[in-house]
């Protein structure tokens, strides 16, 4: 399956915010989106989960997307949001499980078989005894283990992650990282956010560099992820390093903030 996006336009109270993206994307890739902050990276993914109006065109195999029936759509899109608190004092499991409400009719009840998915992906990030805690007492960390794993239970085509790695310590930010290598295996095409250079080297097949409203790259990581390009985008002079095992890491380099 496609997303594809064509001549992307979004914009707030008369303010443009993103002009012109022309891009797309597939099922088993995983895409990571750059960019400094206020740059659109969270406007774009409202825009393709049709929660903002926009000009041009989205769409999913040559269907547009605000065409597409929201339950049909949920089983192609699922979106995990930076931090979410609910109203109601829910279960880690119940959260989980409304990521399973696209498979459950109207007026019915979750089947075992959705409880089922929704622990399994409980389980797939290691987090099972969380099942009945409170979620709204969870650490920020935990919560973000919690939305991941109910966006899993949605069994989507695209997985749409903006900053997954955030409230994470950094063991949970490794296997973060490692869970999207190994769903794009699965055929899922992944398209998340991150602040960390390294993530994008660590397990993106393609970067998407993002700044001023418009696509200023758009390749392989090591491609994208040169010192000019991350100099430009995020003010400051930047080395990057070739590591034995092949992957590379970004630093600051000396001399400190670009003018």
């Amino acid at each position: 399956m496609k997303l594809t996006l064509n001549n992307l336009s979004v914009g707030y109270n008369g303010h443009q915010v993103l002009k012109k993206i022309c891009t797309s994307f597939s099922t088993g890739d995983v895409v990571c989106l750059l960019g400094p902050n206020g740059c659109g990276k969270t406007t774009l993914f409202k825009a393709i989960l049709d929660l903002l109006p926009f000009d041009g065109n989205i769409c999913l195999d040559e269907r547009p997307v605000a065409a597409i029936p929201r339950r049909e759509r949920a089983l192609m899109l699922a979106y995990v949001p930076q931090l979410h608190i609910p109203p109601f004092p829910f279960t880690a499991l119940d959260v989980v499980l409304t990521g399973r409400t696209p498979f459950i009719g109207l007026f019915s009840s979750p089947s075992k078989e959705d409880t089922n998915k929704a622990c399994d992906a409980l389980e797939l990030l290691n987090i099972g005894h969380l099942g009945a805690r409170d979620y709204a007492r969870l650490s920020g960390g935990e919560r973000q283990m919690v939305l991941i794993s109910r966006a899993l239970a949605q069994s989507p085509q695209f997985l749409i992650m903006d900053e997954p790695t955030s409230h994470l310590d950094f063991g949970n930010q490794l296997r973060i990282l490692h869970l999207i290598r190994r769903l794009a295996m699965k055929e899922i095409g992944i398209i998340f956010t991150t602040h960390a250079p390294d993530h994008a080297f660590a397990c993106a097949s393609r970067v998407v560099a993002i700044l001023d409203g418009g696509i200023v790259a758009d390749g392989l990581p090591q491609e994208v992820l040169t010192q000019s390009v991350l100099s430009r985008m995020y003010r400051i002079k930047v080395d990057i390093h070739s590591l034995p095992n092949g992957r590379c890491v970004c630093t600051s380099a000396s001399g400190g903030i670009c003018d």
